[in-house]
């Protein structure tokens, strides 16, 4: 997940205004991925990074995200709206105490910084295989990363 918009904030309010905005925000997301059985892996910047036994938990978090920040948004004046782009896929990953790597990581994170828009959740085929019975979900793109095609499709909410 990466928040949208990040470099504009921060160029136009500082530094400091930006990670007490984050801050705040990341312990109301870190709750939702909680309450969804997963776990947050890390907080870095303007991106954070979860992990889920189940490909429907992590997609259902990433919608809940989305529910939430826009409720929240409805009470704070623009330059205080914060809005996420979220990439997932599923697979194998090797977990070690400090991270999490491995392909599943990378498509991951490349799609949520790199392709995703805001408020947009795009997940992989192989994702959207193991959801197609619990999310709607429509054909998008496909991209090149790391010289691999990866269809992407985005979640309808």
């Amino acid at each position: 997940m990466r928040l949208f918009g990040f470099t504009r904030y921060v160029s136009e309010h500082g530094i400091l205004a930006f990670l007490d905005l984050l801050i705040k925000s990341y312990d109301g997301l870190t709750s939702i991925i909680e309450r969804r059985h997963g776990v947050c892996l890390s907080k870095g910047a303007d991106n954070l990074l979860a992990l889920f036994d189940r490909p429907e938990d992590a997609v259902s978090t990433a919608v809940d995200m989305n529910f939430w920040l826009r409720e929240r948004n409805t009470v704070r004046p623009p330059v205080e709206q914060l809005r996420v782009c979220i990439g997932v896929h599923h697979g194998e990953v090797i977990r070690l105490q400090d991270g999490v790597f491995g392909e599943v990581v990378n498509v991951a994170s490349k799609v949520g910084e790199d392709v995703a828009g805001a408020e947009e959740i795009l997940i992989t085929r192989q994702t959207r295989d193991a959801v197609d019975e619990t999310h709607r979900v429509e054909y998008s793109r496909s991209v090149t990363i790391g010289g691999d095609q990866i269809e992407l499709y985005r979640v309808v909410y």
